[in-house]
């Protein structure tokens, strides 16, 4: 658990115990308010404790695999509450392991699940239930007047100190009724006992804890110890166990005076809760109480205060259920509607493909749950819907063969219905299947199905760009890029007619892809002409959107919202399409009022500048007058990751407070002289960007991430020199791209600004920094997709710090996608396509501002 919980909770991975610990606790409770409203769980936690001080442990295996679906933020916010729950119960709490724990399906053995929580509580205050609810008849020695201990010929010597250091104790022989019997694993297995409490001497917990059920069912034991006797001085530990059973302390504050006198490491197996509350009833049974007639003969005794106090003390109460206000206490557990596939065969459901003839295939959405053991419950009050029903549209793409689209409808809650697809299966080739889950324009999901006739079908889901409760805008025209089916390359376009797909066309995407960025590259470049340069951008733009609409015929003819979806970071060269008039060659300017159209976002209509073609209107690239959003996609994504993804609707939307912000950027940034910054720009080096927010900025990745600790900041802005797969900020203090993770990122889910030379861009799938910091728990990523000189990746930074920091605290809010574009038009007002570099990574629809009242 130790390596996942760095990755999960970073520098407060000590924290981790803890976070299982009240996570056992709360999901033993089937309450999942906590879930939702994170404030909750102290007082569920509160009242799952009985009267006893008792606290059950377990509920479902999903606890032992928390980092891997339970946000950061509530995983700290479960520790905090587990730390009140302890403090609260002044000392009296246990935690008892439930006996369905020994069913879990589970590679972690119940010895390290204890071993896990007792790194978060005392470890002699954590028991387990017997596995088996046998309820055998007690020893006659618990009625007897003292305590007989007894023990195998072999640990006849040792146990002598425990028997002297009790009163009255007896030591008997092995087939005698005892209260107490010391012995080993292979004693129990070859000689009858019968105990009350067995202390094990043996070198392995785990070695003897696929016996208890057979050790209780024979020897009636309420109670079973284990004792390493591999450790020296047994003898005096058993000496200072016994003493304190003989000064009437509860057994599991008599095994932590022992294991602390001595040094040794004895725990519980196992026990019943009965036992653990009141195990001096077993050492000293009461006496057999006096009639009436005895009583008055006796006469007054005196009594000492503190048995009075014991006699007036009120019974514990358990903690009211108390409500949170507008929160349902009975919540249901987490969930998503994921999509799903099940192949049939001659009506029989098969995970293998026939050598022969027709399968149908049913595609549908499902929910899942990170619980193991209970059936998906939908929170119906995290939906963001209008009707009863969403119609969705579920799309069988096959390269070569013309893609088939089936509705299906999904309700609120539960599953959708399904889409039945007839397959015949060849007998000659690989079966390569990719299915699109959209709701109109909008790509929502998409999967593969792999496989060959007489072998193995394998079904994974592709990418999941948005849950499928979540409703956003409706965009024009969606792209979908593959590694490909059947090993070919392939493109996807979605639009109001339909769906394509075509392989060829990616390979010249990828060509265009290059020559786009060589050009904006160029446009970058303070020597070359602006406008020139912005000619060839347009042209090369120009050429590929009329491939594009070529190819699909149901292209939009105005592209106000784009959603664009890929394997990795590959730049899809979208924001660089032009649609519009162009002049005859590059010696032609920009248009003469191209100011008023970007600064208010929307072109002249019936523009007579534009229809002469003797000027270049910068309005026509898409990137400059659309909305685009990115999303990218990894086939080793598990299931229960997504849980994180589509958690708390509510929020996930909306960003109203980044003032809490940290800068780091490269000294190197600086290095340019004043005179080479274009008069429009302001000259900013890293000091100003530092001033912008007090001492906000760090010189070296260890500060960096203290502070991250410190301050969970929301803002990240970084303007960071990029060379070799490292990160370098200050004077030149490099962070490996493989060591960036949740430290540097934290778990508030920030902004990150990232401008360093082609920040956007990685090497290969899934390595490029946009996709790293996503998954490390970032929520949107504004880098840049080619080389930047330092004047102007300084006053990049500069200027989306100020706008971001200032629309997440206006009345008004805009959306990050709206923000990014418009950032565009006005450094191409100013002569500069920088803003043209920059692209965000994540949903689009985020807004910034504060919610309305």
């Amino acid at each position: 658990m130790g390596n996942n919980d760095i990755n999960w909770l970073g520098d407060q991975a000590a924290r981790g115990p803890s976070v299982r610990a009240g996570l056992g606790i709360l999901l033993a409770q089937e309450n999942w308010t906590w879930w939702h409203h994170p404030s909750a769980a102290s007082t569920i936690m509160l009242n799952a404790v009985a009267a006893s001080g008792v606290a059950e442990w377990g509920g479902d295996p999903a606890v032992l695999e928390a980092s891997q679906w339970l946000d950061p933020n509530i995983a700290l916010e479960v520790a905090k509450a587990f730390k009140t729950l302890t403090a609260r119960r002044e000392g009296d709490l246990r935690i008892k392991i439930l006996r369905n724990v020994y069913t879990w399906d589970t590679t972690i053995p119940l010895n390290k699940i204890a071993d896990d929580l007792g790194s978060a509580f005392m470890h002699e205050r954590i028991f387990s239930e017997w596995p088996t609810d046998r309820r055998p008849r007690r020893p006659a020695a618990s009625t007897m007047p003292y305590v007989c201990v007894t023990s195998s010929a072999s640990l006849s010597k040792i146990t002598t100190s425990l028997t002297e250091s009790l009163p009255k104790a007896r030591q008997t022989v092995p087939t005698d009724p005892a209260t107490i019997a010391v012995v080993t694993l292979a004693d129990l297995l070859t000689q009858p006992f019968s105990s009350e409490l067995l202390i094990v001497l043996d070198q392995s917990r785990a070695a003897v804890i696929p016996h208890i059920d057979k050790i209780r069912q024979a020897t009636g034991a309420q109670c079973a110890l284990f004792l390493p006797s591999d450790q020296p001085n047994i003898d005096q530990w058993l000496k200072k166990f016994g003493a304190g059973i003989a000064a009437q302390l509860p057994i599991d504050q008599a095994l932590a005076a022992a294991n602390t006198h001595v040094t040794q490491h004895g725990v519980f197996l196992a026990s019943t809760q009965n036992f653990m509350v009141q195990s001096n009833r077993t050492f000293f049974p009461r006496p057999p109480r006096a009639t009436a007639r005895e009583e008055r003969q006796d006469g007054p005794s005196s009594l000492n205060s503190a048995m009075i106090a014991k006699q007036a003390r009120h019974p514990a109460r358990r903690l009211p259920n108390l409500e949170i206000q507008e929160v349902r206490m009975e919540s249901p557990p987490p969930s998503v509607r994921v999509i799903d596939a099940r192949i049939e065969y001659d009506g029989m459901a098969v995970t293998a493909f026939p050598a022969t003839g027709e399968v149908s295939i049913h595609i549908s959405v499902q929910p899942v749950t990170p619980l193991k053991r209970a059936t998906p419950a939908f929170p119906e009050q995290n939906l963001d819907w209008t009707d009863d029903q969403k119609v969705l549209q579920v799309h069988l793409l096959e390269f070569g063969a013309e893609p088939i689209s089936v509705p299906i409808l999904l309700p609120r809650s539960g599953a959708s219905t399904p889409a039945v697809f007839r397959y015949a299966v060849p007998s000659d080739r690989l079966i390569d299947l990719c299915f699109v889950v959209s709701e109109r324009t909008t790509i929502i999901q998409t999967a593969r199905i792999r496989g060959q006739a007489s072998a193995a079908i394998e079904f994974f889901v592709e990418a999941l760009n948005s849950s499928v409760e979540h409703n956003k805008k409706e965009f024009d025209v969606a792209l979908l890029l593959r590694d490909g089916i059947a090993g070919e390359p392939s493109t996807s376009v979605l639009t109001g007619e339909g769906i394509h797909l075509a392989g060829w066309e990616y390979q010249d995407m990828l060509k265009a892809r290059e020559d786009l960025l060589a050009q904006l590259e160029t446009c970058l470049e303070p020597e070359a002409p602006f406008n020139s340069s912005l000619f060839n951008l347009a042209n090369a733009g120009k050429v590929m959107l009329e491939a594009l609409k070529n190819f699909v015929p149901g292209w939009p003819t105005v592209m106000n919202r784009v959603q664009l979806t890929t394997p990795a970071n590959d730049h899809f060269p979208i924001e660089y399409l032009y649609d519009g008039e162009l002049p005859n060659n590059e010696n032609a300017n920009l248009c003469a009022d191209r100011a008023g159209c970007l600064t208010s976002g929307v072109a002249v209509r019936d523009c007579k500048i534009r229809a002469a073609r003797q000027q270049l209107c910068p309005m026509g690239f898409a990137g400059i007058t659309a909305v685009i959003e990115r999303h990218t996609w990894d086939r080793s994504m598990d299931k229960k990751l997504w849980l994180k993804q589509a958690t708390d609707l509510a929020r996930r939307n909306r960003i109203s407070d980044l003032r809490r912000a940290l800068f780091a950027a490269s000294d190197r940034a600086d290095k340019f002289n004043d005179n080479q910054v274009p008069t429009a720009f302001p000259i900013t080096r890293n000091a100003d960007m530092g001033k912008l927010i007090k001492d906000w900025r760090r010189n070296s990745w260890d500060d960096w991430s203290h502070s991250i600790a410190a301050l969970s900041p929301k803002l990240l802005v970084l303007v960071p020199h990029i060379e070799n797969k490292h990160l370098y900020i200050g004077d030149d203090q490099k962070l490996a791209l493989g060591a960036m993770g949740r430290p540097h990122i934290g778990n508030s889910g920030p902004v990150v600004v990232v401008i360093g030379c082609n920040s956007a861009i990685g090497p290969s799938a899934n390595t490029a920094l946009p996709t790293i910091l996503l998954r490390e728990g970032a929520k949107v990523v504004i880098a840049a997709l080619t080389c930047v000189f330092g004047r102007f990746a300084n006053t990049a930074a500069a200027d989306l710090t100020l706008k971001l920091i200032a629309a997440s605290d206006d009345s008004a809010s805009i959306t990050i996608g709206e923000l990014v574009t418009r950032m565009r038009r006005e450094f191409l007002a100013k002569d500069n396509a920088l803003g043209m570099a920059l692209v965000a990574f994540g949903d689009a629809d985020v807004f910034l501002g504060r919610p309305a009242p």
